[in-house]
């Protein structure tokens, strides 16, 4: 069963040019959660479309560079949340790991 997930940036409104929140639609497949391949992919697309979102929604801010990468993680956290799936949490987790581990 194909579902439909809507990313919405997480950003404070004060620091929005626009009077309305980015948002993207990103589809995936409820019953391959399990397929440790799929979870990567829908992982990297999630990601993808964070990134997007938050790019349109901080476009011409003062704060962009500040707050960017916060927006993307929170943006694709929530996103994750809002799936529920078991291998997609971990998998973030992981890749979350990864990423602090390289950044020392």
């Amino acid at each position: 069963m194909i579902r439909t997930l809507a990313l919405a940036a997480s950003v404070f409104t004060i620091a929005q040019s626009s009077a309305f929140a980015a948002d993207m639609v990103v589809e995936f497949d409820r019953a391959r959660l399990d397929d440790a391949a799929y979870v990567e992919s829908l992982y990297d697309e999630l990601e993808a479309a964070a990134k997007s979102v938050c790019k349109q929604e901080l476009a011409g801010s003062p704060i962009y560079f500040s707050v960017m990468k916060t927006c993307v993680e929170t943006t694709l956290a929530e996103s994750i949340e809002k799936i529920g799936a078991p291998l997609l949490t971990a998998f973030a987790d992981g890749a979350e790991t990864q990423q602090v581990a390289s950044a020392e």
